[in-house]
């Protein structure tokens, strides 16, 4: 992407410097012949905005070498167009117009080649003598040249620098995209993860304290296993729920099955009679081990006076269907 809009630019800088290189031709040509003074140099401009308007239809058209032949276009009419006094006696500020072109369009490399091409006819047709062998014009023109060089050289540098920024860039921003994704992903899986277990874990609760209907009005809640302050707490709400949503009379509770009969289970048994009482349903229990009773003695815990006691579901089935019937005689 980032090449791509370093390409136009540098589609766009092309076309402006063919363009800027024809109008400033002709109006060099246009002025010339204002003021009457045709000579060498105006030709030399009208062939150069002819020649550019020439590589401008054919860059256009696709073709890549345009810059390059307008650079040598150019340092070919500096080398060759100049005439005396420019020649050897006075000095030409027009042979800077092809490596300044060179800088705008190339790098250091056609900078340096125009310029030692133009520097080297201009002094073979002075025959080595003049303005042009002179120490000093030689120095000022190497610096100029190298100032020129050494901002060219710059300018890719930077230009390369930031291209590699950007890439960094990119590369950070893709593989930000990238982690965003997989914690989208991880965090979606979790979700389902999560999902899972809460159905698992209402399945679990459902299990652990399945609530069973004997009869109408008369339900069996038998608890198995261990039973801690979670348990406890989850089985007084899911009793609680289903007396009042199946409008039970009674429900029997069966301990039957519990492993672990110490303080905690006591307490939780104790609670959970205790909340059944106050919506009005009668309690069952079924179940009641010796030590289950020691127990509840030593930690002088005692249920509502209204709990009944049976030893078996089928005892209570016996024993309060009849009476549950009665009531909607």
């Amino acid at each position: 992407m980032h090449n791509d809009a370093t390409a136009t630019i540098r589609h766009r800088v092309t076309i402006a410097t063919l363009i800027l290189n024809i109008v400033g031709g002709i109006i060099f040509v246009l002025v010339n012949i204002a003021i009457d003074e045709i000579s060498a140099i105006t030709f030399a401009a009208a062939i150069s905005a002819i020649g550019g308007a020439v590589l401008l239809v054919a860059y256009l058209y696709g073709w890549g070498y345009a810059r390059h032949s307008l650079i040598l276009l150019n340092t070919l009419l500096a080398a060759f167009e100049i005439q005396e006094p420019f020649l050897s006696q006075q000095f030409a500020v027009g042979i800077f117009i092809p490596p300044i072109i060179a800088m705008i369009l190339t790098g250091p490399a056609e900078i340096f080649l125009s310029m030692v091409t133009i520097y080297s006819i201009l002094l073979i047709r002075a025959g080595g003598e003049g303005i042009y062998a002179d120490g000093l014009a030689i120095i000022v023109h190497s610096v100029v040249i190298a100032g020129m060089m050494i901002s060219r050289f710059t300018a890719d540098a930077l230009q390369r620098q930031v291209q590699e920024n950007a890439k960094g860039a990119e590369a950070a921003r893709a593989e930000a995209e990238a982690r965003t994704r997989e914690i989208e992903e991880a965090t979606e899986q979790i979700e389902v993860r999560f999902d899972e277990q809460k159905s698992l874990l209402e399945l679990v609760s459902t299990l652990e304290t399945p609530v069973v209907p004997l009869a109408d009005g008369l339900l069996l809640a038998p608890i198995i296993g261990h039973v801690d302050s979670r348990r406890a707490e989850a089985m007084t709400e899911r009793l609680l729920h289903a007396v009042h949503n199946q409008r039970a009379q009674t429900i029997v509770i069966d301990i039957t099955g519990v492993t672990v009969f110490g303080q905690e289970v006591v307490e939780a048994l104790s609670e959970t009679v205790r909340s059944l009482r106050l919506l009005g349903t009668d309690v069952v229990i079924c179940g009641m081990r010796a030590e289950i009773a020691s127990s509840m003695a030593r930690l002088e815990i005692t249920l509502d006076d209204n709990v009944k006691f049976v030893r078996t579901p089928q005892e209570a089935l016996e024993r309060y269907v009849p009476n549950l019937r009665e009531r909607y005689v």
